[in-house]
This record gives structure tokens, sequence and C-alpha cells, in this order.
């Protein structure tokens, strides 16, 4: 083996750098004439890992869906730290199982792949358990990142074989292709040459045994019992630094804690000099059987702590029997709307749908009797929201937005018969002028395929929409209301035809999930209340992974490009998977 590069010499069939820089060259065989693209990094370069995590026994704290997924560690000579806590930025797609019905998947043995200028992940496709899909044979999972935290699901490639375990890859720069490897079922060692892993643009060549210059870096000992490592890259210390770069953090002195308690789905305005906040009645943990819906109004957002509350509603008007959730306040035309979801006849959560009510001219939104009568919102011709005339089923979580002229109506939709379906997020055109009312054809917006969007329940809900920028970034909730609870984001580019699903691109990791080194559990259905230049996002969490009452929080909302980022404070903090100092007896010698 010869080298084209006078700073990278072969010993022994070992390259050794000269120098402490990094450094390409190309390879080339002295027998067959074979070349091979390769870059050598100096021997204290960190490693990246692709890892899963292993679930806490407690499935609140930490289950299968949230840990069987990608996580990655930067090792270096003395520490393993988890990239963003360790919380998963890559995660698996549902397969569909009826209507509106869908069965998890899970991350299964992750590779990391680097490419010219970006990195690919190849998988295997998990159970929900962790356990390799037996269906999934030869198929495997892809998806792209420029800068390993953000990554986009491409969707599966099928290999040439009948089963394919442990698939990796590496890209070949002196051919321009990559070569795709796997291990058979009966242990034969089998690869293909193409020239992209993009499923749209995947083109196997020929199948060959793995050629004997391709090896794997071997993968390290993490010195931990939280994470399983499948496989790395080096990268530079620039790369490691941006991967470890700590999001902007609050005061290390504070903690967080309930700014209103038994509060959840919480929102505030600024409506006419004073500050209001509505939110679902949590009070110990029954909020189906809730009398009412009540308004806290204060001169400033601290004064909402210790505001009275009003009553607004009660039981009774328009057959309301009980619920009143996830209440949102919005200025339409220069009035004061409430949506909010109410059980209609008896208090049930599945005759719960969504209703709107408007405050009087020059009215006073703390008394009842300025409120006009609760209306639901239906669809154009009069109907229901629901899917079709024989899968009735029930709506919550209604919002609305403006993008320049266009108004919309987001809201949750779920089908109760014949059986339970999947909760999503559906969309439609509003007029202003009768915004009970839907002013288009509903269309399917969203539903729970992502492993942490059906943790113990297949669910997205809680939309809430922004501008920022060219972009409408809609804020959603997903997964079992409790400690399980996340927030995941969609955007949008302005001036766009909203309703077409299309145009909307999801993150594919949470914004804001369960963080147990702060005491944190369950974050979710937020709203944004923007005031004096600064944003606030305002949403509810536990403060125990099996509390019974959900409590409003309120923290800091920032934006890194396009990007949201939640600010929550630095400490004080219990056990963390974060950072984890080797001993020496640990340490590598590479």
């Amino acid at each position: 083996m010869v080298s084209s590069n006078a700073a990278v010499r072969v010993e022994r069939g070992v390259l050794v750098l000269e120098g402490e820089a990094a450094a390409s060259t190309v390879l080339r065989s002295t027998i067959g004439g074979g070349r091979w693209s390769v870059r050598v990094l100096p021997a204290d370069a960190p490693l990246v890992v692709a890892c899963t995590r292993v679930p806490d026994p407690d499935p609140d704290v930490f289950g299968p869906l949230m840990a069987h997924a990608l996580h990655l560690a930067v090792r270096t000579r003395s520490a393993v730290r988890w990239v963003e806590g360790a919380r998963g930025l890559a995660f698996a797609s549902a397969v569909p199982v009826g209507f509106d019905l869908a069965e998890p998947r899970t991350v299964c043995r992750p590779s990391l792949v680097e490419a010219p200028g970006s990195w690919f992940l190849l998988a295997e496709q998990g159970l929900p358990d962790g356990s390799r899909d037996p269906m999934a044979h030869a198929r495997v999972l892809v998806w792209r990142s420029t800068d390993l935290l953000d990554w986009t699901p491409l969707g599966g490639l099928v290999l040439p074989t009948e089963e394919a375990n442990d698939p990796w890859a590496v890209w070949d720069g002196a051919t321009s292709c990559y070569h795709l490897c796997w291990t058979e079922g009966s242990g034969a060692r089998r690869s293909v040459s193409t020239p992209s892993l993009d499923p749209a643009e995947y083109e196997p060549g020929e199948v060959t045994v793995w050629p004997r210059v391709l090896g794997r870096i071997p993968v390290p000992d993490l010195g931990d019992d939280i994470g399983l490592a499948w496989s790395c890259a080096l990268i530079d210390v620039e790369q490691s630094r941006a991967l470890l770069e700590s999001p902007e953090e609050g005061d290390e002195q504070a903690s967080l804690a309930p700014f209103i308690s038994a509060r959840a789905d919480p929102c505030i305005i600024e409506y006419d000099g004073a500050f209001l906040l509505v939110a679902t009645d949590d009070r110990g943990g029954d909020n189906i059987k809730s009398e009412g819906l009540s308004l806290r109004r204060a001169e400033s957002i601290e004064g909402l702590r210790a505001a009275a509350e009003h009553r607004i509603l009660g039981v009774g008007p328009a057959g309301i029997a009980g619920c009143f959730w996830a209440p949102e306040l919005h200025v339409i035309d220069g009035r004061l709307h409430c949506f909010f979801a109410p059980s209609i006849g008896s208090a049930d959560w599945t005759a719960v749908q969504c209703h709107v009510m408007v405050l009087a001219d020059e009215g006073d939104p703390t008394l009842a009797a300025d409120w006009g009568t609760p209306r639901p919102v239906l669809r154009a011709d009069g109907g229901a929201l629901k899917a079709d005339p024989a899968h009735p089923g029930i709506s919550l979580d209604m919002t609305w937005f403006a993008d320049g002229p266009s108004c919309y109506l987001i809201w949750s939709q779920r089908s109760t018969a014949p059986v339970v379906g999947d909760a999503q997020l559906w969309i439609a055109r509003a007029d202003p002028q009768r915004i009970d009312r839907l002013a288009s054809p509903p269309v399917r917006l969203l539903a729970p395929t992502l492993s942490w969007e059906m943790n113990d329940a297949h669910v997205v809900e809680g939309p809430f929409a922004i501008r920022h920028g060219p972009k409408i970034i809609l804020m959603y909730s997903a997964a079992a209301v409790g400690a399980r609870y996340c927030t995941g984001v969609l955007a949008a580019a302005s001036g766009a035809d909203l309703t077409d699903p299309t145009v909307w691109r999801r993150r594919h990791r949470p914004l804001l999930s369960s963080r147990p080194e702060l005491g944190l559990w369950g974050p979710g259905h937020n709203t944004v209340l923007a005031h004096g230049g600064e944003a606030s996002i305002v949403f509810h969490a536990m403060f125990a992974p099996h509390a019974v009452e959900r409590n409003t929080v309120i923290a800091p909302l920032r934006w890194r490009g396009d990007a949201p980022h939640v600010v929550l404070p630095a400490g004080p903090r219990v056990t963390s998977p974060s950072v984890h100092d080797l001993d020496p007896g640990e340490q590598d010698s590479r």
C-alpha cells in the first residue's frame, strides 16, 4: 500500500500521521491497483460514538421508545460527554396497522457514515422493545445530517439479500462511491458499492465480500452503564466543540418551580393593558369533572401568580358538562376569542369537542356575563370535526394564527369508534368573520409516527404557531400526558399554502422532554408570550415522575437561526448522564 501524501506513511499495514494536523491521502494498492481516499486524524482526536441507551426500569423515567434511538457521545482521552444530555437525536418511524393506527418502531445498531459535506446514519429497524424487527428483512433505515444534531429521515433502502444485519458503510473518495457492508444471516460478510446512500438515488452494484482494506474503528467502552455503543467516527476538535457546546442556560443558582400549581395547558396573553391567563384546572389530576373555566388578570406577568381567578363559564350552557380543556385566548379582528374543548352531554373525555366564545365589545374578560354563548367549531357544511362519518370522535386543543392575509385553525382530532385511533393534528383555513366554521376542507397535518410521539399513547396535540422571520414555527405536544410528554416542532415558509402538509418540515428530536437532572417531567402543551422585545414559552410540567398534577412553568425562548431553544436553569441538578469522567484505567491510547 502506497500513500500519495508524505504526511501519511504506511508502516506494516498501519497508517502513521506525521505531525499534529489532520491529513488526507489516497492509498494505492501495489497489488491490483485499488485506490482508496482516507483522512487521518491525530491519535488524540475525539471520537463521536453512535449509541442506543439502556432503558430505565421505570418506563416513565426513560422507557424503551426513548432509549432505542440515536444517542451520540463524544469520547476523549479523559471523559465521555453525551450530546444533548443523551435525550435522543434520531428516532424511528412507525408502521401503519389500521385506520388512523400505527405501531412504533425503534433504532437498532446505529452506524455513522461520514460523507462529503454531511453525515449519514444507517440502522436496523427495531420493535418497540428495541429488539430487531424480523419483518424488516434486508431494509436499512437512513438519515442525513450536516451537523450530527439535526437528522432528516430519508426512508429505507433494501439491500440485495434476504437478511442484512449490522449495516455500515464508508465513503471512498477515490472512486466517488460508498461501500455498503452488512452481515448475512449465515454470518457471511457482504458489500455493494453505490453512488449514494439516499434511497432515492441508491444504485447497488454487484454483491461482493468485504474488501480487505475496509475496516471499522473499534468501538470504545463508554465506561458507564447507561449507553450501548455501536459505531464511532473520528472528528476534529472543532466538530466536537460544536457538538458539546452548552446551550444557553439560566442562572446556576436558579431552580425550576411552578409558576402556578395545578394549572395545565396554560395560555398567557397581553390584552387591553393587562395580562390574562387561562389554563386547564388540574387540581387532584381530575380535569374531566372540572366545573368551569377560570381566568386571571394582572398588571404584570409576575402578578398573575397571586391574581384572583374569575369563573367565566360553568357547566350548563351549550350542553357543557365538564372538561373545559386547553383554553386559549386570541385577539381576532380586534375581538377577544377563547377556544377550549368542553365535554358535551356528559363529563366524559370521549364527548370533548372544540368550542369558541367571544367577548362582547368593550367587555370585561373577567365577567362571565360579558362572554357570548360557546359555539362548537364545525366544518363549513355544519358537520362535526371528524375524519369521516364512519369514524366519529373528539376534537380538542384548537389554536388560531394568521400568516399575512391568510388565517388558519389547527386542532387535535381522534376517532373513538369503532376503535380509538391515534390523535392527529388537522388544519383548515379560517374566516375571522365566522370563526366557528372552517373556511376550507380540513386536512390532516401530522400523525404520531416518531417513537417519542408514541410513548405509551399515540398522540400529537396542543398546537401553537408563531412567526419567526420568514418561517412559521408550529410547536406541538406528543405522547402520553405525564412524565413521557414531549414538545415537538414543525416549520414552514411564511406565505406558503399551510394546508399543504408537504410544505412543513418536522424536527426529528423533541424541543422539550423530561429533564431528570433538573427535576422536570413531561413538559408540554405550550403557548408563547412576546413582551418587551423578549419571548417566553409558557408550558406545563410535573416536578416528580409520578406526580398527579401538572403545573404552569415559564421560561425564556431563544433562537438558533430558525430553530427555537428553551432556556432552562443551569442548576441545582441531580445526577446527570451528560458527562462521565474516565478513570485512568479506562483511558485508551489512541
